[in-house]
């Protein structure tokens, strides 16, 4: 569920937890973080509401649900600390995004652009199969530099998510770490993601 494009997770949900976003469908099953859907025209992002955040402890992710656990973040002042904020409940939304196979009406409250619309894509893929997503994702977050109302920030993300068929049946493998950078930025007050660079990755240490 991580994978957006390689060299291009979802989430969170896919991946983790899967993840986002080209226009055609891929040869073979599309990766639960979410990229290469098969997708029409996007649809308008939904109205903000107050966006879900991480799950308590990461040792507790497993094979199901769709819970988002944040764990090791590198943040050294409070706007740092914000995004890395924003990058897990949008995790956290697209996760649960995937899992239900429905866009989360809390989208626009953590994603804009190009995040946003991986995510819409990637649900309309998933309905249209009748697939879900299943299974936790674990965010570690290296790296955050913020500019001003935009930021760059660098994560690991160890999935626990693919997509399911009706009968539960997985439809890809599992790829168990994603290394990801991302864009943020700023509007209103709140950060939110709007571009998403997703690799399979080794081990996140």
């Amino acid at each position: 569920m991580l994978r957006n494009r390689t060299g291009a997770v979802v989430l969170l949900t896919a991946c983790v937890l899967s993840a986002c976003g080209g226009a055609t469908e891929p040869d073979g099953p599309a990766p639960t973080i979410g990229g290469d859907p098969a997708s029409s025209t996007p649809s308008e992002t939904p109205t903000p509401s107050e966006a879900p955040t991480a799950a308590g402890d990461p040792g507790e992710a497993d094979s199901t649900g769709n819970d988002v656990y944040a764990r090791d973040i590198v943040a050294e002042t409070p706007d740092q600390q914000a995004v890395a904020d924003a990058w897990v409940a949008y995790w956290a939304v697209r996760s649960a995004s995937y899992g239900a196979a429905e866009v989360s009406p809390d989208l626009g409250t953590v994603a804009t652009g190009s995040a946003a619309t991986e995510v819409i894509d990637y649900v309309a893929m998933l309905a249209s199969k009748k697939w879900r997503t299943e299974g936790d994702l674990i965010i570690d977050v290296s790296s955050v530099e913020v500019d001003g109302d935009s930021a760059q920030l660098v994560s690991c993300m160890e999935n626990g998510t693919v997509d399911r068929d009706a009968a539960g049946d997985p439809v890809e493998p599992l790829v168990p770490y994603y290394d990801t950078t991302a864009t943020l930025v700023r509007s209103d007050d709140a950060w939110r993601v709007s571009d998403i660079d997703l690799t399979t990755g080794g081990t996140c240490s």
